[in-house]
C-alpha cells in the first residue's frame, strides 16, 4: 500500500484537474455532484490508499500505482504516480476517461492465454508496463518460456528487450532503465513535499485551498482535435495519423492509412508515417521529423493550432495541448495526450513532460 506521501501527492495534483472539470460543466465550480467525493466532515480525499492499482515493471520493480475514482457519470477518474523512487513519489498522469476496467481486462487475458496453452498466475497476477503506458501480465507456456500479453488486444509479446530507438515498433523495454541520474535529481527538486503547501486533512478544506493566488497556470488546448483509438495492436502511429488526418478534414479508413504508411507486423516506420500524412492530404500537409522533440516546440505548434504526433519508446501518441504550473516556485511542464492504446478504447491524459522520454516529434509547420 502506498504511503501517505504518495497519497498527498496524488491528490495535490488531482484536485486541482477536478475543479477545471467541474468549472467547464453545467454545475458550475461549487458544485461537485458530478463527482463521487466524499461529504465534508469525512476527513478523506478524492484518492486513498484504499483506491490504487500496482503496476510493475518488466524486472519485478514497483513501478506505478494508480489511484482511481469512479464518478456519477460513470467516468473514472486516475492519477498515475510513480514510486520507483520512495523519495520523490512522482505524479506522471492524471484524466478523466471511460473506466479501463484494469481486473477484466486481466482476467480476460488469463482466459485467453489458456485457449493458447499459456499459464498465468491466477492467484496473483501482477500488471506491467511492458511498453509505457502499454499494461500487460505475464504468461509461461509449457517449456516455461515467458512471454506478456497486452491485456488490451492480448497480443502475445517475447519477454525480451531490445535497444530503444527513434521508432515505435512493438516491444518491451523497463522505463526504470530509462531514468537518468540528472532527470532524477530534478525530479527530487520539483517534487520536495517540503516545498508543497500544507493543505488541511479534510477533502472540503483541501479542494477550496488548492490553486490559490500563489499559484500561476498556463495553459492552451486545440479545439476540435478529437480522440481515435487505434483497431489493431500495430496501428497506433496510423491511429495518430487519422486524428490528425481528421483534424483537417480528411477522412480515411484506418486500414486505408496502414496501406500507406506500410504497417508491418511490429509498426510503422517514420518516414513512411510522414509520406503517409503528406499523400493522404494531397500534399496539403508539410511533415517534419524531429528527433530532438522538446516541450516549448510543443508549445509553439499547438500555439498555431498544429497537433503533432509524439514519439515515445514502443508507441505514438498525438499531442493537442500543454499546461505549465508554478507553485511553491515550482514549475512543472504538462502535455494534453490523445493516446490511442487500448485498442478500440483509447485515452486522454495529462502528462508530466519529464515522466518518459520522447523519442521524436511529427510536426506539421504552417
Amino acid at each position: 500500500m502506498p504511503d501517505k506521501d504518495v497519497v498527498f501527492h496524488a491528490n495535490r495534483w488531482i484536485i486541482p484537474f477536478l475543479k477545471e472539470e467541474a468549472e467547464g460543466g453545467e454545475q458550475g465550480i461549487d458544485d461537485w455532484s458530478i463527482f463521487n467525493l466524499p461529504e465534508a466532515g469525512e476527513g478523506e480525499f478524492v484518492f486513498t490508499e484504499k483506491n490504487v492499482q500496482e503496476i510493475y515493471d518488466i524486472n519485478e520493480n514497483l513501478l506505478f500505482v494508480d489511484f482511481v475514482a469512479l464518478m456519477q457519470n460513470n467516468k473514472e477518474v486516475r492519477c498515475r504516480v510513480n514510486i520507483a523512487d520512495l523519495s520523490f513519489p512522482k505524479v506522471i498522469s492524471y484524466g478523466v476517461n471511460s473506466p479501463l476496467q484494469i481486473q477484466s481486462k486481466v482476467d480476460e487475458a488469463l482466459k485467453k492465454a489458456g485457449e493458447q496453452y499459456l499459464t498465468g498466475d491466477e492467484k496473483e497476477t501482477r500488471i506491467y508496463a511492458y511498453a509505457y503506458p502499454k499494461l500487460g501480465i505475464k504468461v509461461k507456456d509449457k517449456s516455461g518460456n515467458e512471454f506478456v500479453m497486452d491485456i488490451g488486444d492480448k497480443t502475445i509479446i517475447p519477454l525480451e528487450t531490445r535497444p530503444i530507438g527513434s521508432t515505435e515498433y512493438i516491444g518491451i523495454y523497463s522505463m526504470i532503465n530509462l531514468i537518468d541520474a540528472v532527470e532524477k535529481d530534478l525530479s527530487k527538486e520539483l517534487y520536495n513535499s517540503s516545498k508543497l503547501p500544507n493543505y488541511p486533512d479534510l477533502f472540503i478544506d483541501v479542494a477550496s485551498n488548492v490553486r490559490n493566488d500563489s499559484d500561476l497556470t498556463l495553459e492552451k488546448k486545440i479545439s476540435g482535435f478529437t480522440l481515435i483509438p487505434q483497431q489493431k495492436s500495430n496501428y497506433c502511429a496510423v491511429a495518430v495519423g487519422e486524428m490528425i488526418l481528421k483534424f483537417f478534414q480528411f477522412s480515411y479508413e484506418q486500414d486505408r492509412i496502414a496501406e500507406v504508411m506500410r504497417v508491418q507486423e511490429t509498426g510503422a516506420l517514420n518516414d513512411d508515417q510522414i509520406r503517409a500524412l503528406r499523400e493522404l492530404s494531397n500534399n496539403t500537409l508539410t511533415c517534419l521529423l524531429d528527433l530532438s522533440p522538446s516541450f516549448n516546440e510543443a508549445v509553439m505548434n499547438i500555439n498555431i493550432l498544429r497537433p503533432l504526433k509524439s514519439g515515445i519508446p514502443r508507441h505514438a501518441r498525438a499531442i493537442a495541448g500543454w499546461k505549465t504550473i508554478k507553485a511553491e516556485n515550482n514549475l512543472t511542464e504538462w502535455v494534453y495526450v490523445y493516446d490511442p492504446w487500448p485498442v478500440n478504447e483509447g485515452n486522454i491524459y495529462w502528462e508530466d513532460w519529464t515522466s518518459v522520454r520522447h523519442t521524436n516529434y511529427i510536426l506539421l509547420p504552417d
